[in-house]
């Protein structure tokens, strides 16, 4: 048991504590670091949540910004549209005035 908590105080065991200490599935109980397909799939699964995590953030503010346009456009828009079609009306009945006006002139001379 001495033998074992000294081999497991080093951060490397050196290859005799690998030999002779082995637990039944013939893994050793020394690896209290994880190896490199261990990390590899901590850095996978880190890099997975970081990305969903952006993803909802983006889609989030993705959202927002429609919100945002969609109350832009029921607000704006329609007052700029009504002001144009009044404009267009305004010059429309001044034209037809004016050609009233001139076939008036017409049919007096």
């Amino acid at each position: 048991m001495v033998f074992e908590i000294i081999c497991r105080s080093y951060t490397t065991p050196p290859e005799i504590c690998v030999k002779e200490i082995k637990d039944l599935t013939g893994n050793s109980p020394l690896n209290k670091h994880p190896t490199k397909n261990e990390k590899s799939q901590e850095n996978n699964n880190f890099i997975s949540i970081l990305l969903l995590t952006i993803g909802i953030i983006a889609a989030f503010l993705l959202f927002v910004l429609l919100i945002k346009c969609k109350i832009f456009t029921r607000t704006t828009i329609p007052n700029d549209i009504s002001l144009n079609i009044n404009s267009a009306v305004s010059r429309y009945f001044a034209f037809q005035d004016k050609n009233d006006q001139e076939k008036m002139i017409e049919v007096s001379a």
